[in-house]
């Protein structure tokens, strides 16, 4: 059973005008920790992932500081889904010491790819850190904490969580419950940030941060979920912290993408093992230090991964 405390209630109340339940729309209730309420129009099908995730909301710790990494360096990996051997081929290409490194996931380890339950073994290590993604949430959504499942099948997505023990299930649903939707990095070249979707236009870091914290539900679905930013092309940064790193939106033709000091890391590595060629997506893991010229460079032709190392670690130009 999970002992975190409840901030957010949920209801729904079927409306019914024939006196059955085909084609009808819900209205869903939301309760936040002070009571108010929030409603919503919803049809059946769309209820059921949006009023799971609104009880998901407030029942972890939200955001995760790390220190400087003294020892070693850190690197970003872009969305992963279920893609692990092409990560552990880019991490044996930067040669990734497990003792002194740390690599830091944007979201969404599972769902789609081959290796989808591997996920567990990574969450597991200690120099693997990740945030909360959207595919985090559908698992949650889905799967009750006894591991089970919560409607006895699932969405497409999900379809390898069926294979699984409930067991299994269940440590999974322990280690995505946990994961928080922020991670901040210190550096010697600032603070970095973590979030898997979107942060606001004209947002600073520390308001996100302050809006994490008091659990504003609309605004973790958008961190989550969203693509304002990117869809606007915003290039005028996130103020109050160096680099913000994001997967979700995927830039699989040349490389990550950038815009203002938002990195946007997720290249499609497992579209391109699905299917079988480079063409359709590819694994990108870089040093969080390196220039930002490294970090969006083009990626090299025929290669299933790409690798950034800090080509110019004592003095770093165009960091931004």
């Amino acid at each position: 059973m999970n002992t975190r405390p409840l901030l957010y209630e949920s209801t729904a109340l079927p409306l019914s005008y024939s006196g059955t339940y085909n084609t009808i729309y819900f209205i869903h209730i939301v309760f936040n920790s002070r009571q108010q309420r929030y409603f919503y129009l919803h049809k059946p099908e769309v209820l059921l992932l949006s009023l799971l995730i609104d009880i998901r909301c407030g029942m972890t710790d939200k955001i995760l500081k790390l220190p400087k990494n003294e020892l070693g360096r850190d690197f970003v990996v872009g969305d992963i889904h279920g893609a692990f051997d092409r990560l552990d081929q880019a991490l044996a290409d930067v040669g990734f010491d497990k003792s002194r490194d740390r690599l830091i996931s944007v979201g969404d380890l599972a769902n789609r790819g081959p290796q989808a339950a591997k996920c567990i073994e990574y969450l597991r290590h200690d120099w693997f850190y990740a945030v909360r993604g959207n595919h985090e949430e559908m698992f949650l959504s889905q799967v009750k904490d006894n591991g089970s499942l919560r409607f006895g099948s699932v969405e497409k997505f999900l379809n390898w969580a069926p294979r699984l023990s409930d067991e299994e299930r269940k440590a999974i649903y322990q280690a995505f419950d946990k994961l928080p939707f922020l991670i901040e990095v210190e550096t010697d070249q600032g603070q970095m940030g973590f979030v898997h979707a979107n942060v606001p236009v004209d947002m600073s870091w520390q308001t996100l941060c302050q809006k994490v914290e008091a659990a504003e539900h609309k605004l973790l679905k958008n961190i989550v979920w969203g693509r304002t930013r990117i869809k606007a092309k915003d290039k005028g940064g996130v103020d109050g912290i160096t680099r913000v790193f994001l997967g979700h939106t995927i830039q699989k033709k040349d490389g990550a993408k950038k815009l203002g000091n938002c990195f946007y890391m997720d290249t499609g590595a497992v579209y391109g093992e699905l299917a079988g060629t480079c063409k359709k997506g590819f694994m990108t893991v870089a040093d969080i230090n390196a220039p930002a010229s490294q970090l969006t460079r083009k990626k090299p032709a025929k290669v299933e991964f790409h690798t950034i190392l800090n080509e110019k670690p004592k003095k770093l130009f165009g960091l931004i």
